[in-house]
C-alpha cells in the first residue's frame, strides 16, 4: 500500500513547491509607490469632483480613505463650500519616499504640487496657489487586505521629500 502512494504522496509534494515558487512574494518598493500613488490621486480626484459639484459625499471617498478619514474630509469640503470658496484642480504628487511598510501599513512621506489648482474666495478673488507642500501619510490595507486607503494625512515642515 505505501508503494502505490509513494508516487502520489511524491507528486504532492513536487505541485506544493511548484506553487510555493510561483506565489507572489512581498510586494516590492515600486510597486507599494504605485499603490500609494493610485491611492492618493484617486482621493484627490474624488475631492475635486466634490468640489466640482458643490456636495460632499463620505461614501465616495471611502473609495480610497478609511470611514473616520473620509467622514473628516467630507465635512472639511462642506465646510469650504459653505464659506463660499471655489476650488478645481488636483494636487500633483511629485515625489514619493516610503518611510515604513508592513503587511497592513504604509507610512510615506509625500510631496505636492498645487500650483495647479485655482481658488476663489467668497467674493471671486483669486487665492495664492499652495505650491509645493510636504505631507506625512499613512495607509491601511482595506479588510480584504488588497487595497491601501489613506488614514492619515498631515502637513510637514520637513520639506526634504520636495527637494529643498
Amino acid at each position: 500500500m505505501l508503494g502505490r502512494l509513494a508516487p502520489g504522496v511524491a507528486l504532492a509534494s513536487m505541485a506544493a513547491l511548484v506553487l510555493v515558487g510561483c506565489s507572489p512574494g512581498e510586494p516590492t518598493d515600486e510597486e507599494v509607490a504605485a499603490e500609494v500613488r493610485a491611492t492618493f490621486e484617486g482621493f484627490y480626484a474624488t475631492v475635486d469632483r466634490q468640489f466640482a459639484s458643490g456636495t460632499t459625499s463620505a461614501r465616495e471617498l471611502e473609495a480610497f480613505a478609511t470611514a473616520e478619514m473620509a467622514t473628516v474630509w467630507a465635512a472639511d469640503i462642506q465646510a469650504v463650500l459653505d464659506s463660499g470658496q471655489v476650488s478645481r484642480g488636483v494636487l500633483a504628487l511629485t515625489n514619493i519616499e516610503l518611510t515604513d511598510v508592513s503587511t497592513d501599513s504604509v507610512s510615506a512621506s509625500l510631496c505636492t504640487d498645487g500650483r495647479q489648482i485655482e481658488s476663489t474666495d467668497a467674493d471671486g478673488r483669486a487665492l495664492e496657489p499652495s505650491g509645493l507642500v510636504p505631507w506625512s501619510a499613512t495607509f491601511v490595507r482595506d479588510v480584504e487586505g488588497h487595497s491601501l486607503l489613506l488614514d492619515d494625512l498631515q502637513p510637514t515642515t520637513d520639506d526634504s521629500v520636495c527637494g529643498a
